[in-house]
């Protein structure tokens, strides 16, 4: 229909919109709009296509909307951590969203966050993992959440 659309507000959304993955599927997702100070604004948008297209790499999280078989949005999405902030992790789809450091689903916690590198090697000796992002260009360092 003309004037109609039915996209989603996070399929509507802009490059540098924060976005909270509520559960996911291979075929559902519930998202939602919000500021990126939000705590559970897990994820930022990198681009926004309405065909499927190659993210700048495997280290981005894809988000795809279809109508019928047609797919009406596709974004590429990175993680929106904070420093000192606990994370979940769905065993099943790696979506994250943010947990208490003291609540048993919290699985790591970002012990350091830099812009402007991707580059794993800033990463402590003990932090259990990394994650990192060429564009723009960003690493996370990721701990023990009982640490």
């Amino acid at each position: 229909m003309i004037g109609c659309s039915s996209k989603s507000e996070t399929a509507k959304a802009e490059a540098g919109t924060c976005i909270e993955i509520k559960k996911a599927s291979a075929t559902d997702a519930d998202t939602e709009p919000l500021d990126c100070a939000d705590n559970k604004a897990t994820y930022k948008i990198f681009s926004t296509n309405e065909t499927e297209t190659a993210c700048p790499s495997d280290a981005y999280t894809t988000y795809t909307e279809t109508r019928g078989s047609d797919t009406t949005a596709y974004l590429c999405l990175y993680e929106n951590l904070k420093e000192g902030s606990c994370y979940s992790q769905d065993t099943l789809t790696n979506i994250l969203g943010y947990a208490e450091c003291s609540d048993p689903s919290a699985k790591f916690k970002v012990t350091t966050k830099e812009e402007g590198t991707e580059d794993e090697s800033i990463c402590a000796a003990d932090d259990v993992q990394y994650l990192k992002f060429p564009d723009p260009k960003l690493t996370y360092c990721l701990g023990d959440a009982a640490a």
